[in-house]
């Protein structure tokens, strides 16, 4: 049952998670949804890391066979996408559009087979308050109730519900909906009215889905409300339709604030409503009280719904677990009011969660690295001023021919850097989504691997059986702050294992320079790889003639790093009179490059007088693969 102080959401879905052998669907429903929580703690949790961020290439290889083997759908609000996207999985995720609001329900469902069950089929349906965001799952409090279905009325009510999702889903995910709809509607549950799940997603004109009419029709006369937000015009009116009789509001305090004005706390309190605070000092932390809950004689709803006009009176998708059979009232650590802290009449009451959505925006974003353009498919027929921001670079688009030039170093950082734009009318975010990509691992070589930084930590920790995959397979999309990504390309790594059986991620990233070079049609192509982008020549040597004369380096993969740029070298043009400046740079690079391999070279003979076999036989076979290609 519910368990506000701290509701550790996240441990109750690992341990009904566990109860199976196989999963055939798993279904997230959020409003906020952030993408980077999702892969580096819900998944990995799940995956039993135990709050290990996903890294590597192995273990992003690894969480992505998960989501699918697992059949994981996220459904959000098409408003509700975080700025913050900067995850590298491939989550199979649905933008929702409520015309009448917003899609707020945060359901968890999963159906599969019981581990250990000989076959046996289970699902379980878990409803909470919290968004898919840090807050919702760590920071807040929440509330959240988990059950087993095992009810007809639950199964029907749980089958209408995916149904409604499926019709807002592509191909692939509504096959996966499939089995669970037929389940749901074939196995043999006994009815039990102690429990229903509870929601509104479409047909918003049928009053018998509205929450407001279910309670109205309650019996018992006491109420007791734990909402964040309350309607911008007052709660006055939504409680007229629940009880005569005593009524407690325990208002949230957002900042230093409770989240009502002060005319309607006194209008209330004056017709008989009472007013309390729930304690919400966390070993000196205070947190964000998020939980909604309506305790209303025996019966508590506990879920999405906000004690707004737009969640009872069926504007947004929401969704709950009400429970028709509890006894007493909340038991709760609460404190009386302190009146000062209630909104001034001027003041605006927050409802964020339940806002009106903006009216449905079409509109996609593709990135095109070997045009190096921006193709932007929209539908915007309104007159209004529209423009379009990626990371903190405002795109200087063309409406009329929707096409942008990546023809400066910022915004080819800012595409590298985020992979989400957010849309603005008249100043205000609109629309938040994630772009495609097209040729980023042919066009883009230095993100290959999900910067040079992975590839060494790669081909120093990779097991030996993971030896020969090439990390072109693997869909990584996010290159990390310049800095740091070069501090960890000279990190100093220990490893057990040959690095000769695992030179190919380092490899793998530096040949794309290789490909390049020798597909560029023309000198400024060549120019831009040998000097401007992320993982340019220039800056790949820069860093490594500096970190050379450190002690305890290994030679190994710095010889390898020479090579690369040496034959790298070969494939630059002789002369591009076009360029300012080219021949200085070029002849500068070569200086420093020749004197970076002689040091190397010192190092390795000093390294193999000592016995060291591994870095020569290592440097064997990368001078017989350089010999040959």
């Amino acid at each position: 049952m519910s368990r506000i102080k701290e509701a550790g959401l996240l441990q109750k879905i690992k341990n009904i998670y566990d109860q199976y052998s196989s999963v055939d669907c798993f279904i997230f429903t959020t409003f906020d949804f952030d993408p980077d929580f999702f892969a580096n703690h819900l998944v990995s949790e799940l995956m039993g890391k135990e709050h290990g961020k996903i890294s590597t290439i192995s273990e992003l290889n690894a969480a992505n066979s998960w989501i699918k083997k697992n059949h994981v759908t996220v459904y959000y609000d098409i408003s509700g996408l975080r700025d913050n996207v900067n995850t590298i999985l491939t989550i199979p995720v649905c933008p929702v559009y409520i015309e009448t609001g917003v899609f707020h329900p945060k359901v968890v469902a999963l159906f599969g087979t019981a581990a250990g069950g000989r076959g046996r089929k289970l699902s379980h349906l878990i409803v909470s308050s919290a968004n898919l965001t840090v807050s919702g799952y760590a920071r807040n409090i929440e509330c959240f109730s988990a059950i087993e279905v095992t009810s007809r009325n639950v199964a029907d009510s749980l089958s209408e519900f995916l149904k409604s999702l499926k019709k807002m889903s592509d191909k692939t995910t509504a096959s996966d909906l499939n089995s669970f709809i037929e389940y749901l509607k074939y196995s043999g549950f006994k009815r039990d009215d102690s429990v229903e799940f509870f929601w509104n997603m479409e047909d918003a004109g049928k009053k018998e889905k509205w929450l407001r009419t279910k309670l109205a029709q309650i019996q018992g006369g006491d109420v007791q409300i734990i909402s964040p937000y309350y309607d911008k015009r007052g709660p006055g009116e939504l409680i007229s339709d629940l009880t005569d009789g005593n009524m407690t509001l325990y208002p949230s305090k957002d900042g230093n604030n409770y989240n009502i004005k002060r005319k309607d706390y006194r209008l209330l309190k004056k017709s008989g409503v009472k007013f309390a605070e729930i304690d919400n000092n966390d070993k000196g932390h205070i947190r964000f009280i998020h939980a909604k809950i309506i305790r209303k004689g025996s019966c508590i709803v506990e879920g999405s719904y906000n004690f707004t006009e737009a969640a009872l009176c069926g504007r947004n998708a929401e969704a709950a677990l009400v429970f028709n059979s509890c006894r007493g009232k909340l038991d709760l650590q609460e404190y009386e009011v302190d009146p000062r802290l209630f909104l001034n009449d001027e003041d605006i009451v927050d409802c964020q969660d339940t806002a009106e959505s903006w009216q449905r925006i079409l509109i996609n974003l593709t990135v095109d690295w070997k045009e190096r353009i921006i193709q932007i498919e929209c539908d915007l027929s309104d007159d209004q001023e529209y423009y379009i921001r990626i990371g903190n670079v405002i795109l200087n688009w063309d409406q009329n021919s929707n096409l942008v030039y990546i023809d400066n170093r910022q915004l080819e950082d800012a595409l590298l850097r985020n992979k989400s734009f957010t849309l603005y009318r008249d100043g205000e975010q609109v629309y938040c989504g994630r772009f495609n990509e097209l040729n980023w691992t042919e066009d883009r070589p230095e993100i290959a691997c999900k910067n040079l930084g992975e590839a060494v930590s790669e081909w120093f920790n990779a097991d030996k059986k993971d030896a020969g995959v090439h990390t072109s397979e693997y869909d990584v999309r996010v290159i990390s702050v310049e800095d740091e990504t070069m501090d960890v390309l000279f990190s100093i790594e220990k490893s057990d294992t040959d690095i000769f059986d695992n030179y190919f991620y380092l490899a793998s990233a530096m040949s794309g320079l290789l490909k390049k070079l020798r597909e560029a049609g023309d000198n400024r192509t060549r120019y831009r790889i040998f000097s401007t982008s992320p993982g340019s020549m220039r800056r790949i040597l820069d860093f490594a003639y500096d970190k050379l004369g450190e002690n305890d380096i290994d030679p190994a993969y710095f010889w390898l790093l020479f090579r690369f740029l040496n034959k790298a070298y070969d494939r630059l043009p002789e002369s591009a009179v076009q360029i300012s400046n080219y021949n200085l740079e070029k002849d500068e690079f070569k200086r420093k490059l020749d004197c970076s391999i002689e040091k190397c070279r010192i190092m390795i003979l000093n390294a193999s007088s000592k016995g060291n076999g591994s870095i020569e036989k290592f440097l064997e076979w990368i001078d017989k693969e350089f010999d040959e290609n």
